[in-house]
């Protein structure tokens, strides 16, 4: 846990330090080194050209800024980033440790690497930077990508966390069967957030009633009832972290609201202090209303061959034209960095968005999947750990079902009514198979083994008992004839 209140950057900073020691798993605990390094071209002196100038204290200092934040349970790179922005300031991971810069600072370095891959690695007809962007890299800037088939050479220009994420890809494609599909890499944060937000929705307040608090006072309170409220073990709550100019957070605001999930509740109040929230991985922001919030997430679907028309019928494995006119279509808007792309041999759609937007196509998709005339019926063997109070459980895909009914059945009463008709099956052999045993219980295997699989499955259980009663009848009637006759025989012989 942190808690800041008015501390300079200097003092954060040094505190965090602190804390990497003391809570380092290593043997050693030399914990994370913090350079902070205000000089307005960065640690390379090279700044970007018409960036905005780093907002300052009123003394011109920025490292004079004062920071107020509470976190809790968040891991030391989040808190860092936290705490650099508040101070409109950002930093460097560097071999020796974390370098803080101001915002116009150029810390995209553009480094070269190249990857030994297998030949059929990169499909035929795409390019590896079309390969690469399927897998979920981005490209932007100089950033590019060359494959060399004759060598099975990967040579890649990016930065070095994009570097990070291609030696992931390549390691799992290398790793794969030939001409497997590679799996789509889960995109960092995105659980997390999912987390946050299913808290937002579920926490909800009984009553909240604010009387010209200020917003401080109001996101104080809100934290503190969502720890309270918490249905998770432990009560972690919800991190709640304003992001805006020192006079907004002496805003007032007045509220009475009653039986009010807590996302909705932090919403209005953000509302009327022209502020509006941003969920991130391990916290809420409050940032002011004219903000960008924007966050592009990607997302990929497996969808119906004849879904997307191809516009193109060329060789190309990364079909975009298509992707990008079919999703136009269907109402969606690309701004910005927005992409889409699809993958002709494994039927995928992957899109690069922001969450809104996935929303919308998964929604086109499922109301496509529901017109599709094919059908998916049947019984789902599963294992299912009843949920806690509060949670909700979720089937998801392109199969899901509409309506799944879910019926608790007892386990000693099932055994004893399967009793009752395997005894109900011995007796019927005995009434009905006096007479050419044999051929009636062939008829009756044949009637009892497939008439679950033609008429219903739900029965199954029920036939094999009666099945089970009926053959044990039949054996013990073959028994019984056997130990009478031999009786009969010895009596004649004496």
């Amino acid at each position: 846990k942190i808690d800041f209140k008015e501390a300079t950057i200097r003092e954060a900073l040094e505190y965090l330090r602190k804390r990497s020691v003391e809570l380092d798993a290593d043997e050693t605990k030399t914990g994370v080194n913090m350079m902070l390094r205000l000089e307005a071209g960065g640690d390379d002196g090279h700044s970007v050209p018409g960036a905005p100038a780093v907002p300052t204290a009123p003394d011109g200092n920025p490292s004079d800024a004062r920071i107020t934040v509470a976190l809790s349970n968040i891991p030391l790179i989040e808190a860092l980033r936290y705490v650099t922005g508040l101070s409109n300031l950002k930093f460097k991971v560097e071999p020796n440790g974390v370098l803080i810069v101001p915002l116009s600072a150029n810390t995209d370095v553009f480094v070269t690497k190249e990857f030994k891959v297998r030949r059929d690695l990169i499909p035929s007809g795409g390019t590896a930077q079309e390969w690469l962007i399927s897998q979920g890299v981005v490209f932007n800037g100089p950033a590019s990508a060359v494959y060399r088939p004759e060598s099975g050479r990967l040579i890649v220009r990016n930065t070095e966390d994009q570097l990070d994420l291609i030696d992931t890809v390549v390691g799992e494609a290398q790793q794969a069967p030939n001409h497997a599909q590679v799996p789509m890499l889960a995109i960092p944060g995105t659980a997390d957030t999912a987390k946050i937000t299913r808290k937002l929705e579920r926490i909800v307040l009984p009553r909240l009633e604010i009387r010209e608090a200020t917003i401080r006072g109001a996101i104080d309170y809100l934290k503190k009832k969502s720890v309270e409220l918490d249905t998770d073990d432990p009560k972690t709550g919800v991190n709640i972290v304003l992001k805006a100019e020192d006079d907004a957070g002496d805003s007032r605001v007045t509220a009475s609201l009653s039986n009010i999930p807590l996302g909705e509740a932090l919403k209005y109040v953000a509302g009327l202090a022209n502020l509006k929230i941003k969920v991130e991985p391990y916290a809420v922001l409050l940032v002011p209303a004219s903000m960008s919030t924007d966050v592009l997430i990607t997302k990929e679907w497996v969808v119906s061959p004849d879904l997307i028309p191809r516009e193109t019928l060329g060789q190309s494995s990364a079909d975009r034209e298509s992707a990008r006119n079919w999703l136009t279509s269907s109402g969606v808007v690309f701004n910005g960095q927005a992409s889409a792309v699809y993958i002709v041999g494994s039927h995928r759609l992957i899109v690069r968005d922001t969450q809104e937007k996935l929303d919308l196509i998964d929604a086109r998709i499922r109301a496509a999947a529901a017109a599709s005339p094919q059908k998916l019926a049947g019984l789902l063997p599963m294992r299912i750990e009843l949920p806690k109070v509060g949670r909700v459980m979720v089937l998801d895909g392109l199969s899901a079902a509409e309506r799944v009914e879910f019926r608790y059945d007892d386990w000693w009463s099932r055994a004893r009514r399967l009793w009752v008709w395997f005894v109900g099956g011995g007796l019927l052999c005995w009434f009905i198979a006096q007479k050419r045993p044999w051929w009636r219980t062939c008829w009756a295997v044949l009637a009892l083994t497939f008439f679950p699989l033609v008429a219903t499955v739900s029965a199954m259980a029920v036939c094999n008992a009666l099945l089970a009663g009926w053959l044990v009848s039949v054996v013990l009637q073959r028994v019984a004839v056997r130990l009478v006759f031999a009786r009969g025989k010895r009596e004649v012989l004496a």
